[in-house]
């Protein structure tokens, strides 16, 4: 997946990863490039939502 010639998402990795949950490359392009400020402390998206209420 590409945007500006900036490859946002390798799909072949991210099926390859899927069974890794937090490791995969689908959870990380969430965490990194299309929510980077929800999971600041890299726990996760849900456990810091948690912790920062």
């Amino acid at each position: 997946l590409k945007f500006n010639d900036d490859l946002l998402l390798d799909v072949k990795k991210a099926i390859d990863t899927k069974g890794d949950q937090m490791n995969s490359e689908l959870f990380q392009f969430f965490r990194d490039k299309a929510f980077p400020t929800i999971s600041k402390r890299n726990l996760g998206v849900m456990p810091d939502r948690v912790i920062d209420m």
